[in-house]
């Protein structure tokens, strides 16, 4: 999956459910993070931008850093 312990984007798949969004380790299915929404619910709209994962729940829309799943910001 990584390089020297290094989160590589395209070696990760996202699925959005239950107010979360999960990463996943595309060759193990391994978590490599979680993050729960504080607003909103039901299953998420994922957007991939680049560098960026665009996340909508019912009007509430977040943005998340792809490698750490850490909240950039929210809106």
């Amino acid at each position: 999956m990584s390089r020297k312990n290094e989160t590589i984007l395209e070696d990760l798949v996202f699925v959005g459910f239950n107010k979360q969004v999960i990463a996943l380790d595309r060759y193990t299915g391994d978590i490599v993070w979680d993050w729960k929404a504080q607003h909103g619910s039901g299953f998420p709209a994922i957007l991939v931008d680049g560098d960026r994962i665009i996340v909508s729940f019912q009007g509430y829309t977040y943005c998340l850093e792809p490698t750490t799943g850490s909240q950039v910001w929210f809106n």
